[in-house]
């Protein structure tokens, strides 16, 4: 892990995290209404 790499991907790490937890959310509530 470099340390001149870290602020340009904590963009994309964060991006990737929110489209995870955003389709995890999803699958969770298309479980609980079906």
């Amino acid at each position: 892990m470099n340390a001149h790499k870290q602020s340009g991907l904590s963009l994309i790490e964060i991006m990737v995290a929110v489209v995870i937890s955003s389709i995890l959310i999803l699958g969770v509530t298309d479980l609980f209404n079906s």
